[in-house]
């Protein structure tokens, strides 16, 4: 296949990078086309429909910038030419052809561009690889003996009522759950958690139980509210009360406690596996995630051993024993133990949103679950999927492209400096994110106002609209901190008005120096410029040293 890639001056060396490893990738004769505009997003339909007639003509299709704010189609179809609009970003379409030439071809013919059509492509084979794998059924999901893929279940605590609890399973599993847990403690009586447990499951089905109680457990399980038992032990009978075919999860504890030594926990899961299967009870085995600090290593150990020595039996993992108790973004923690247990053997990742630090964490465990079965499946690192994990850093940066010609230079840093505070024009706006809306209180104009919206582009048209400010820097300002209030609503954040919302991880931290045999306060560091030296990167001697 022949493909021109039509860009502008500004992106053209960013176009060129693209086009390169397109063609590395297909086969195909990729070229560029560089346009004689700054940006091609501004091109005239004029200068397209000149070019395609120029230089299209042979070739399959021509790609023009996603940007651009008219049809191009017609102006195909009128001179015989394929020309289709393609991604806001040209790397992206090497995203895709890592899915194949087919993928790629599939795409252009479609005029889908998103980097999420190769994971499209990506799950279509996997859903091929599950159905051919040796799995065990539970909860109506087959569970893979060994990834990929991995299943992720979802644990949601018995609190608020069979009402609130029923549609919070349903969210999880819109939100890349596979199956939902619902747990319990000593508080809940018996007839109160299986009512609860009733309304869950006909809202969503049967789910998975944990209870301190084998009998609720098993009760439940009978019942058909729930499908698997968690958490049975060699000391808690739940085995012995489950009936013949039900599936349990069966954890290395014995007198009260999980054994340091992972030799030791894969012993005790052996044992428990052949107990349940002499009580016709399905086993799925958790030789337990320990937290940072108190054993993760030695766990993770016996994950690998238990995959080598339990090679029939699915294995499960508790991620939020690890991002609970580590202050750092759960999405990297998730990524990282994804691959690591998917490597061990894992099939089955599960994950909880007790806390607000986990806000998001079950739908990062299913997208860091997909990211390791499609990385398994094609037998290559986890990366250039169309599914990342990626939500402040970029995989690559762009270069700042400044239009062309002299420009005469301000500096604002200066300007701020003797430049008084935007006037309130006697109205004052106090900002706030609740109840998933963005508010915008105005003061000083007759009666209080408040406006609600869900998006700063709403709100600051309202407040153009209404005529609540006037004066350019005014309007500026709020626009500013409406940015940062949809930011904060997007990504689950506090807002607060006239302060920063994001700060680097580290920036003004203080960290242990080895060099200087203390403490080291970090100041504001500033990121290398596209180019500039670093250590390391997507190129292959920057991923190791051998």
């Amino acid at each position: 296949m022949r493909l021109l890639l039509v860009t502008g001056r500004r992106a053209a060396a960013r176009v060129r990078e693209a086009a390169e490893r397109l063609s590395k990738l297909t086969g195909w004769r990729v070229d560029v086309y560089v346009a004689p505009i700054d940006v091609a997003a501004l091109m005239p339909a004029s200068m397209l429909r000149g070019i395609v007639e120029r230089v299209g003509r042979g070739y399959d299709a021509v790609v023009v910038s996603g940007m651009i704010g008219y049809r191009v189609d017609t102006i195909g179809e009128e001179l015989g030419v394929r020309v289709v609009k393609g991604p806001e970003d040209p790397y992206d379409l090497v995203v895709v052809a890592e899915a194949g030439p087919d993928a790629l071809r599939e795409s252009i013919e479609s005029g889908r561009f998103e980097v999420s059509y190769a994971a499209e492509r990506w799950a279509r084979s996997l859903a091929e690889l599950h159905d051919r794998a040796e799995a065990v059924e539970v909860c109506g999901v087959r569970v893979p003996l060994r990834p990929p893929p991995m299943v992720v279940v979802a644990e949601v605590y018995a609190s608020g009522g069979a009402e609130s609890v029923a549609a919070r399973a349903s969210e999880l599993l819109s939100r890349g759950a596979d199956v939902v847990a619902v747990g319990f403690g000593y508080e809940h009586a018996a007839d109160e958690a299986l009512r609860l447990l009733r309304r869950v499951s006909d809202e969503v089905g049967p789910v998975a139980v944990d209870a301190p109680s084998p009998r609720l457990a098993a009760e439940a399980v009978r019942r058909g509210y729930a499908c698997v038992a968690m958490s049975a032990t060699l000391d808690n009978g739940l085995l012995g009360e489950l009936p013949r075919g039900a599936a349990a999860v069966v954890v290395p504890a014995a007198g009260g406690g999980v054994p340091r030594d992972p030799g030791e926990r894969v012993a005790l899961l052996e044992r428990l596996v052949a107990e349940a299967r002499r009580r016709g009870v399905q086993p799925i085995a958790d030789p337990v995630l320990d937290p940072p600090l108190s054993g993760l290593a030695a766990s993770l150990v016996a994950y690998y051993e238990a995959g080598r020595r339990l090679r029939d039996v699915p294995l499960l993992a508790g991620v939020a024993n690890v991002y609970e108790l580590l202050d750092a973004d759960t999405h990297g923690v998730v990524a990282v133990l994804a691959q690591v247990l998917a490597e061990a053997g894992v099939s089955v990742l599960l994950a909880s949103e007790e806390s607000d630090k986990a806000y998001m964490a079950v739908t990062e465990t299913s997208v860091a679950a997909t990211m390791a079965s499609i990385a398994m499946m094609r037998g290559s690192p986890p990366k250039d999927l169309g599914v990342d994990l990626l939500v402040v850093k970029e995989k690559k940066r762009a270069a700042a492209e400044p239009p062309s010609g002299r420009v005469e230079r301000v500096d604002a840093d200066a300007v701020s400096s003797w430049r008084p505070e935007p006037r309130l024009e006697g109205r004052q706006h106090v900002i706030y994110v609740a109840g998933g809306a963005i508010r915008d209180i105005v003061l000083g104009a007759g009666r209080p106002l408040e406006l609600v919206g869900t998006s700063a582009r709403s709100l600051y048209k309202a407040v153009a609209y209404l005529g609540l400010a006037r004066d350019p820097e005014h309007l500026a300002y709020l626009g500013y901190e409406l940015c940062k209030a949809e930011m904060a609503l997007e990504l689950g954040r506090s807002y607060r008005q006239d302060e920063p919302l994001l700060r680097p991880a580290w920036s003004g931290r203080v960290v242990y120096s080895a060099r200087r045999r203390g403490p080291l306060r970090l100041g504001r560091l500033k990121p290398p410029e596209r180019g500039a030296p670093s250590t390391g990167g997507e190129g292959e001697a920057g991923a190791s040293h051998r």
